[in-house]
C-alpha cells in the first residue's frame, strides 16, 4: 500500500465520461449480480479539475463493491451522475440493494486492509485507495447503508466555475468550486 502521486491532476475531467467508462469495465460482472441495474447521466455536467483514470478507478471499484454486495439477482444497483449547483458540485452515486453495512463498522471501511470479504479474495484496500484519491482531488466520499437493506455510496467533488474573463485564456483562470480547496 503507497501514497499515490498527485501527478496528472490537472486534467479537465467529464464525470458522466468517467462513468461510462468505469461500467465499460464491469459491464459483464454488473450483468451476473443483478437484473435491476440502472444508470442516470447528467446532460451538461460541469467539469471537475483532476485525472480520468483516477476517478475511473474509484467508481469501478464502488460498483464492484455493491456488485459483490448483492445477494439476489432482483436487488437493484443504480449509478447516477447528478448536479448540485447551489455549491457548485458534481456528484457520483452509487447505490444498492445489497447486504448492507453494520453501523459499527462503517467508520473502519476506509481503513487499510479492513475487509469484511478476506475469506473471498478481499484485500481491503479498495476503498482505502478509493478514499485517498477522493480527498486529492478536494472532494469527499459519503456513505449511508442499513444492514439489509443496503448501501449508498456519493462521491462529491468540486466543480469547476469559469473565471470570469472573456475566456481569452482557455480556461487556465478558472477556479474550482467556493468552500473548496483547491
Amino acid at each position: 500500500y503507497a501514497r499515490p502521486t498527485l501527478f496528472g491532476m490537472d486534467q479537465e475531467v467529464d464525470v458522466n465520461e468517467v462513468v461510462r467508462a468505469a461500467l465499460n469495465l464491469l459491464q459483464n460482472m454488473v450483468k451476473k449480480a443483478t437484473s435491476r441495474f440502472s444508470v442516470d447521466y447528467y446532460p451538461g455536467v460541469p467539469i471537475v479539475r483532476g485525472n480520468t483514470h483516477r476517478l475511473v478507478q474509484v467508481v469501478v471499484n464502488l460498483v464492484q463493491n455493491a456488485c459483490q454486495s448483492l445477494v439476489r439477482r432482483d436487488n437493484a444497483l443504480s449509478v447516477s451522475v447528478a448536479c448540485d449547483e447551489s455549491c457548485g458540485s458534481v456528484k457520483i452515486i452509487v447505490k444498492d440493494e445489497g447486504e448492507g453495512i453494520p453501523q459499527d463498522k462503517i467508520k473502519f471501511i476506509t481503513d487499510p486492509f479492513y475487509t469484511t470479504r478476506r475469506d473471498v479474495g478481499g484485500t481491503g484496500l479498495g476503498l482505502s485507495v478509493s478514499s485517498r484519491i477522493v480527498k486529492d482531488h478536494c472532494g469527499v466520499l459519503d456513505v449511508e447503508s442499513q444492514p439489509g437493506e443496503g448501501s449508498t455510496f456519493t462521491l462529491v467533488l468540486p466543480a469547476i466555475i469559469p473565471a470570469e474573463t472573456d475566456g481569452a485564456d482557455g480556461g487556465e483562470n478558472d477556479k474550482p468550486a467556493p468552500g473548496r480547496n483547491p
